[in-house]
């Protein structure tokens, strides 16, 4: 009896281990597909596109238009986020008397992202909010940064200092942190290995765990059952919206290095909103950091408050917000 055929057995091996792993990307693939689909389709646009250093930027304008510097707020969102996230917990109690401008950040939401990792510098994307406000006929406003958004929000205040009249920092990402910022977002930004997975797995797995990371964003506090509809946070799903957060994120750190040298300098009203239990951004090191190493900052602390304050706690955040504007110099 002759033995097998070593190059046949391994040919089959092959065979028997590839060919699962074929199906699984092929379905990665169309399931991604749909996935895209179906949320663009659920969360359209809302509000009106300007050109902006060569992106199209998608931003929402409410409230009095003859609002003056401390009556005029830009909100920017945070990673894994768009417009709808930073608008839906603000706009209604806030437009009747703020005039409000949200944006999506490069690559987020509905915004464009044409020069690639470029416009993870939080420089750049500062000259693009700065560009946005000099269209919109705004001299100078009080920011509002969520998160990743608040590290934005401080860029601006020490890049162009005199369009910032103040800053509101909520749960904010402003100092160095120990440990990365996750293997997906790190895989992701990988050249080959990176868009594949993009095209084919992280949306697919990333609607089984959005539900989690919810969750988690919200802890101790549960979600709203509606959240996900209202804010559209589905839309980091897609492949490019996803790879854009995620070189946001892994490009942060170093930058954040250099800019907190830069913050003893910072020379404007600033207030911090923290939740006492963010599992996402520690608020001892980065929101306590911040009245540590800048002259008068104040700090809110919010009780049983996770990574999201505006939705687990609007009251509060809202009250803290409007006192804090109250304080302003005309």
């Amino acid at each position: 009896m002759r033995g097998a055929d070593p190059l046949r057995i391994a040919t089959i091996l092959l065979l028997v281990l590839v060919t699962p792993v074929a199906a699984i990307i092929l379905y990665g693939f169309i399931r991604t597909r749909i996935i895209v689909q179906e949320v663009e389709a659920q969360f359209p646009p809302i509000g009106d596109f300007a050109e902006i250093l060569g992106e199209r930027v998608h931003y929402v304008d409410v409230g009095p238009r003859d609002a003056p510097p401390e009556r005029t707020i830009v909100l920017i969102h945070g990673a894994s986020a768009n417009i709808r996230d930073i608008l839906t917990p603000l706009k209604e109690p806030l437009s009747t008397r703020y005039r409000l401008i949200a944006l999506d950040r490069p690559g987020h939401g509905w915004s464009s992202r044409n020069a690639g990792r470029e416009d993870a510098k939080l420089s750049r994307q500062g000259d693009i909010v700065i560009g946005l406000i000099e269209r919109l006929g705004i001299g100078r406003a009080v920011v509002l940064g969520h998160s990743w958004g608040g590290a934005l929000a401080l860029r601006l205040a020490l890049d162009h200092r005199q369009k910032v009249a103040a800053l509101i920092l909520v749960s904010p990402v402003t100092h160095p942190w120990p440990g990365g910022v996750g293997a997906a977002n790190e895989i992701s930004v990988m050249p080959i290995v990176g868009t594949l997975l993009l095209q084919s797995i992280i949306a697919p797995v990333g609607e089984r765990l959005i539900g989690k990371a919810m969750e988690a964003v919200f802890a101790p506090a549960v979600p709203p059952a509606d959240f996900a509809e209202v804010t559209g946070v589905k839309l980091v799903l897609r492949p490019s919206d996803f790879k854009a957060n995620a070189e946001d994120l892994v490009d942060l750190a170093p930058q954040i290095a250099e800019q907190v040298t830069r913050y003893p300098a910072l020379a404007l009203p600033i207030l911090v909103i923290t939740g006492d239990t963010d599992g996402i951004v520690s608020p001892e090191l980065h929101a306590r950091g911040m009245v540590r190493d800048v002259a008068g900052v104040e700090l809110v602390t919010l009780n049983g408050s996770g990574h999201v304050p505006p939705h687990s706690k609007p009251r509060e955040t809202l009250e803290a917000i409007e006192r804090f504007l109250n304080r302003l110099e005309p």
